[in-house]
């Protein structure tokens, strides 16, 4: 249904979030923390993933 997707949406974002706070963990300590912004709930997991790629891209 409808609300499953949504839910399955709204896993696989929690799943992202806690990618990029691990991410920003190990790479860059000194990053604050994604905080309000990792809540929002109008942030998709398109808006996310350029995150993670310029992350592990900035990093190297």
């Amino acid at each position: 249904s409808y609300y499953q997707h949504l839910q399955q949406m709204a896993n696989e974002r929690r799943k992202l979030v806690a990618e990029v706070e691990m991410l920003r963990a190990s790479t860059a300590p000194s990053l604050p923390p994604l905080g309000p912004s990792s809540s929002a709930p109008l942030m998709t997991n398109a808006g996310i993933r350029p995150g993670i790629t310029s992350l592990s891209s900035t990093s190297g």
